[in-house]
């Protein structure tokens, strides 16, 4: 049984390794969803002038600070006095 036993403890580190890696790209990456988008901070050199649409995108954690903002139209109901529901 001492295969077995050295392969769960590969198969632990392995877990390990790709969980450690996961946690470290996570921060690497921003995502901009639908109907969003963003420009990027660069602590160095200020904002930057690039307009990020949706989609994952690469940044630099310490130095980079993604700022999103939303395009999608609201609706905006207005009152109005007319004599028929038609608006006639």
């Amino acid at each position: 049984m001492p295969g077995i036993e050295k392969l769960f403890d590969l198969m632990g580190k392995a877990g390990i390794g790709f969980l450690a890696t996961g946690v470290v790209a996570t921060r690497f990456i921003f995502i901009v969803d639908g109907g969003e988008r963003a420009l990027v901070f660069n602590k160095l050199k200020g904002l930057q002038t690039h307009v990020y649409g949706e989609g994952m995108h690469f940044m630099i954690p310490v130095i980079h600070q993604p700022k999103k903002f939303e395009i999608r139209t609201r609706p905006k109901s207005l009152t109005s006095v007319t004599g028929t529901r038609d608006l006639q």
